[in-house]
């Protein structure tokens, strides 16, 4: 992006000097970038309201107050021994350049403070200003914070080059940036390209995680008809309400516990018993992992056969098991029947 305003900005200015228009007070405040993401330079006709009251070659005097902040700032980019020259622009231009690309201000480090608002000590850029125009400051420092092609830091030490027969024309200018930008589109088509990129990894995206949403949603279903009894957990999954049933015959069995009680509406007696012999024995002499494999095993002997008949495992809690049989698929048969 800023290779591309600075070309913007570039093309501006050789239009200006093809025309014989000399700007005069190119600096980054006058630089703007419109609805269409395009670099424009503006107040190129400053230089020609002024020409009448401003001397040839601007003096920075004391009268000058200090609180003309931007006035200030924008005599940072005036050439004093070339101003309303076009010479003088490329000096500008070179000075906006540096400013693109390394974020700060030409200069700052001669007058930055960190006292003081927005880091500027005014009075030492009065000062540093003065100095400048009587011709006592060299070339900027070319302080950057990434790493920059060394074409355009050549582009920039020409352009800023105390020797004015050294700098080069905006042509010149305009070709080299156009030489070396990375990307040989506009803001515009690269912010689409980029826009494009974006979308199709985006798309990659949400096709990735709707996968992982599937797959976790498909390894639920599996975990809850495994808990639960098929029709139970079928209605679950469609979002029914599961209402309770009652069964003429059923029988529950716990493990690890004596069932002894008595169905009313059956009138029958239920004796269901089955229990782990010395498990406490067992459980106090052999290490955690050993009492959990012992669990499994065992369970699993049972689940391979509970599997077998119809009958339903409820639940497992340590050494207890709970298995429910009865008429449920009976039930079931009947009404599809009837249907």
């Amino acid at each position: 992006m800023k290779f591309s305003l600075a070309a913007d900005f570039a093309e501006a200015m050789e239009f200006l000097h093809h025309k014989r228009i000399t700007h005069g007070f190119l600096n980054s405040l006058c630089c703007i970038v419109d609805s269409n993401w395009t670099g424009k330079v503006a107040s190129w006709l400053r230089l020609d309201l002024l020409r009448a009251e401003a001397p040839n070659k601007l003096q920075l005097s004391s009268s000058q107050t200090t609180n003309d902040v931007i006035d200030l700032i924008s005599l940072l980019y005036i050439d004093a021994d070339h101003s309303f020259e076009p010479i003088g622009d490329v000096y500008s231009f070179g000075l906006l350049l540096l400013e693109t690309f390394s974020r700060r201000l030409p200069y700052i480090e001669k007058f930055s403070s960190t006292d003081s608002d927005h880091g500027l000590n005014l009075d030492e850029l009065h000062a540093f200003l003065t100095m400048k125009f009587s011709g006592s400051v060299k070339m900027p420092k070319l302080n950057f914070d990434e790493e920059i092609p060394i074409q355009l830091l050549q582009l920039i030490s020409s352009c800023t080059s105390i020797n004015a027969e050294d700098r080069p024309s905006f042509a010149s200018i305009s070709a080299t940036i156009n030489h070396i930008r990375p990307n040989k589109q506009n803001i515009v088509d690269l912010m689409m390209t980029q826009m494009e990129a974006y979308m199709e990894n985006l798309e990659a995206k949400v096709d990735e995680r709707t996968l992982e949403l599937q797959t976790m949603s498909k390894r639920m279903e599996d975990l809850i008809m495994e808990v639960l009894p098929p029709k139970i957990a079928k209605k679950l999954l469609s979002g029914l309400e599961v209402s309770p049933e009652f069964f003429e015959c059923a029988s529950i069995l716990f493990s690890g516990m004596k069932v002894d009680f008595k169905l009313k509406q059956l009138k029958r007696k239920v004796d269901s018993f089955i229990d782990i012999c010395g498990f406490t024995t067992i459980s106090a002499s052999s290490t955690p992992v050993e009492v959990m494999n012992l669990l499994n095993d065992l369970w699993s002997v049972f689940d391979s056969t509970v599997g077998k008949f119809d009958a339903y495992k409820v639940d497992t809690i340590g050494d207890a098991y709970m298995v429910c049989s009865g008429e449920f698929e009976v039930a079931r048969i009947k009404q599809v029947v009837k249907h």
